[in-house]
Order: structure tokens, then C-alpha cells, then sequence
């Protein structure tokens, strides 16, 4: 994305930002959803029981559909 960015605007910002990525990289934080990331534990979980994949993302879906997902999460 930084890439892009500087391609399109020319920023010098962004270049100093890849000119120094190792150091840089640290100011930036991973933003996620609180439903999304109940969902990945939740499919983690399941596939750790033995689900497949699919299988653990349909259940999932299907868990917090119903309303179900943040008890079975806490458990």
C-alpha cells in the first residue's frame, strides 16, 4: 500500500517510511473488527477439535447468526 502510494502521489513521506521499513514497520498497528476476530478464534477453536475449515466457518457463521458466538467464545 505504501508503495502505491508513493507511486501515485510522489510522497516523500511514504519513501522515508520504506527507507526505513525495519524501523518504521513498528509504528504500525493490525486493526480488526471485535465480530471478525470472534469469528477467527472461534473457527481456530473448532478446527482444533477436528473440523475442516469450511466446516468450522459454516459453524461458526451459523453460531453468530444465532446469537450463540460470544458464549461459546468466553468459554
Amino acid at each position: 500500500l505504501i508503495e502505491n502510494h508513493v507511486r501515485y502521489t510522489n510522497s516523500e513521506f511514504a519513501r522515508n517510511i520504506l527507507a526505513n521499513w525495519e524501523t518504521e514497520r513498528s509504528n504500525f498497528v493490525f486493526v480488526i473488527p471485535n465480530e471478525f476476530e470472534l469469528m477467527l478464534n472461534r473457527i481456530e477453536k473448532l478446527e482444533g477439535e477436528g473440523q475442516t475449515h469450511d466446516d468450522a466457518e459454516l459453524q461458526a457463521f451459523y453460531e453468530h447468526k444465532d446469537g450463540k458466538l460470544d458464549h461459546l467464545v468466553q468459554l
